[in-house]
């Protein structure tokens, strides 16, 4: 874990007067950061993709911690937090999801195939948290306890899943390579929507207050 209590920060102008943009650097070279979420602490989380860490920036005195995860070159890239109080995070290179207390303290669960790059993760509306497979074209889904279960029925093959989110007790999910939305419940049935434009490539997703999914 490393400490830094004194990040200096950065002011940017943007070409438009209303809008500031503030830097602040994170202790480590390379971190290549890779998502971020507000956690149940108040504080920021994120992943360090190029260090294999998780970081935590306090927004009020805009310091940072840094907590290496216990498998080297894992490099992390999706964080969530979940309904247990902890965050939890995909391990991409290391095939395992992450699971950090707010004091930093993480445990790790082995996907069950090998080669499955776990990528987006959310936590689901069943009290479980789910992820994407994004080199198998799967699903999965761990328990609180680290159980595991993959889905794959359903899934278009080679669609490679990326980003989740939740709608309607349900699971959406980007499939970058298909050009496809995908749907699965909670009891693991899935429905594709194709979408209008050819290669397309879906990643990011978003709920709208609305009720609909911007990507």
């Amino acid at each position: 874990m490393t400490t830094n209590r004194a990040a200096s920060s950065r002011l940017e102008r943007s070409a438009h007067a209303e809008v500031e943009i503030i830097l602040h650097p994170i202790p480590s070279a390379d971190s290549k950061p890779y998502i971020i979420v507000f956690g149940p602490d108040q504080q920021l989380w994120f992943c360090e993709s190029g260090t294999s860490k998780i970081g935590r920036m306090n927004p009020g005195n805009r310091s940072f911690v840094e907590f290496d995860t216990p498998t080297p070159d894992s490099r992390p890239i999706g964080i969530t937090p979940a309904a247990d109080g902890a965050l939890w995070f995909c391990e991409n290179a290391g095939n395992r999801i992450g699971r950090i207390t707010t004091a930093g303290a993480i445990t790790e669960f082995p996907v069950l195939t090998a080669g499955a790059g776990p990528d987006g993760i959310v936590a689901g509306p069943d009290g479980n948290v789910w992820f994407s497979e994004a080199h198998l074209s799967r699903l999965g889904r761990i328990t609180p306890r680290g159980t595991v279960t993959e889905f794959s029925e359903g899934l278009t093959p080679g669609c490679r899943p990326l980003s989740l989110v939740v709608r309607d007790g349900d699971l959406w999910f980007s499939e970058y390579e298909a050009g496809q939305i995908g749907r699965i419940s909670m009891d693991g049935k899935v429905t594709e929507y194709p979408l209008p434009t050819p290669n397309c490539e879906p990643r990011a997703m978003v709920t709208h207050p609305d009720g609909s999914i911007w990507f």
